[in-house]
């Protein structure tokens, strides 16, 4: 199946949407770098208007002498060579976004992306072939995505940390790596299904459940002390503490990669693994905190909790509290370093 382009039109509630002329675009880059302005990102796929704009943009691209570090555009459907090509003629240090958000054909189908494991890895191969670096973004946590279709995402995160890794080996990225990190896929997490979105004001069309439904409940929410406990929704297929757990394997199994394939050296991998444990470690105690009566004492828990979690991100320095947190977190230390 080949990727179709996006017309958001319609979703705008207009016949076709209107672009910033690439002239004006070229204009107002220009004036950004007169002000100091060195990095710029485009947060737009130039395809939308299609082909004789983008041609035009990257040909006046090519023709001005504008000093960017950087320059990123989103990619909303995989590219092809002529696209890509067109870029990397322009002579500047273009990086590109694409956001499959699963690695799971249906998950990904779910949420209005019609394209393919395969065309989005051929993308990332042209990318590569052009000396363009490619960031590609996953989303834990959507509607549709279970324990099973996980896999693929993981699956498809080492294809990508593979391909990138072997592109740094064979020093593709020439200049940029001084300007992006190159270090395989990104992984995010919701925790909150945008108000005003079309999942939020119709959750049950698009395979959500929304736990708080006015302004007031989720400022509540949003005051809670941890954000397991802001989370306002929950799937279909996967309740809240499920899906926290998802989040936290997906978090192990994009650590263990960016290890593996040396996208971070061992302090980094230790620092990472050290704030996940804390995290599901004070998951665990902020339930017990919350489910108290005494609201002063809760508050006094969660202010020594606060504390002895700084101490030890900051310092790597227990401290001794009344409550014993530091302690428990003193034991949570002692293990990532053994990891």
């Amino acid at each position: 199946m080949a990727a179709q382009p996006i017309h958001i039109g319609k979703y705008l509630g207009m016949e076709k949407p209107s672009f910033w002329s690439p002239e004006k675009l070229v204009e107002d880059l220009r004036r950004l770098v007169e002000l100091g302005v060195k990095c710029v990102g485009l947060l737009q796929d130039p395809r939308m208007a299609r082909r004789r704009y983008w041609s035009e943009l990257f040909s006046l691209l090519k023709k001005e002498d504008i000093d960017l570090e950087r320059l990123t555009m989103d990619l909303f459907y995989p590219a092809g060579e002529e696209y890509v090509r067109e870029i990397a003629g322009t002579r500047k240090l273009v990086t590109l976004n694409i956001s499959p958000e699963s690695g799971s054909y249906e998950v990904r189908r779910s949420h209005g992306r019609y394209y393919t494991n395969d065309e989005l890895l051929k993308t990332v191969d042209l990318c590569h072939r052009y000396h363009i670096s490619i960031t590609v973004f996953f989303m834990i946590g959507l509607a549709k995505e279970s324990f099973e279709t996980i896999e693929e995402t993981w699956k498809l995160w080492e294809e990508l940390s593979r391909k990138d890794r072997k592109a740094l080996d064979k020093g593709v990225f020439k200049d940029i790596e001084g300007y992006v990190p190159i270090a395989g896929p990104i992984m995010g997490h919701m925790f909150l299904l945008d108000p005003g979105s079309l999942a939020f004001d119709n959750p049950g069309r698009y395979g959500y459940r929304v736990f708080y439904n006015n302004v007031e409940e989720h400022v509540r929410a949003l005051a809670m002390p941890s954000w397991h406990l802001r989370m306002n929704y929950e799937t279909e297929l996967l309740n809240r503490d499920a899906l926290i757990d998802l989040i936290y394997k997906s978090s192990e199994r994009a650590i263990y990669l960016r290890e593996k394939y040396q996208f971070l050296d061992p302090y980094d991998v230790f620092v990472y693994r050290l704030q996940l444990n804390i995290d599901k470690a004070v998951r665990e105690i902020v339930d017990e905190i919350m489910s108290l009566g005494d609201v002063s004492e809760r508050q006094r828990r969660l202010q020594a909790l606060k504390d002895a979690v700084y101490s030890i991100l900051l310092y790597l320095k227990p401290i001794q509290d009344s409550y014993g947190y530091g302690k428990v977190l003193q034991r949570i230390l002692s293990e990532s370093i053994k990891q």
